[in-house]
């Protein structure tokens, strides 16, 4: 992001690691409690417009990169839910062809 304040983001966020989605996403919130804090050294010698568009635009990032967050985590229970199911499917035609023998 222009001046430095949030990390700059990927155009693609599917390209990263869960690794890297969660780095960036605890840089851009350490970002934005900086900016909370009013803190004068990590500010610089911003405008105060300055620091409000950059804060607009962090405050998007971590959004997407919290929603990015949760569908990989929601993929994941998917992945797992069917997994369970296709495993319990299997078993009963275990038992069923066990049953014939």
């Amino acid at each position: 992001m222009k001046n430095g304040l949030f990390p700059e983001l990927p155009k693609d966020l599917k390209a990263l690691s869960d690794e890297e989605i969660k780095d960036l996403l605890d840089r851009s919130e350490k970002s934005a409690g900086l900016i909370d804090a009013e803190d004068a050294e990590f500010l610089g010698d911003l405008t105060a417009e300055e620091i409000i568009d950059q804060y607009k635009e962090g405050a998007l990032a971590i959004m997407a990169l919290r929603e990015d967050i949760k569908a990989r985590d929601d993929a994941v229970v998917t992945f797992k839910s069917e997994l369970a199911q296709i495993r319990v499917e299997l078993a009963a035609m275990r038992a069923l062809l066990a049953e014939r023998s």
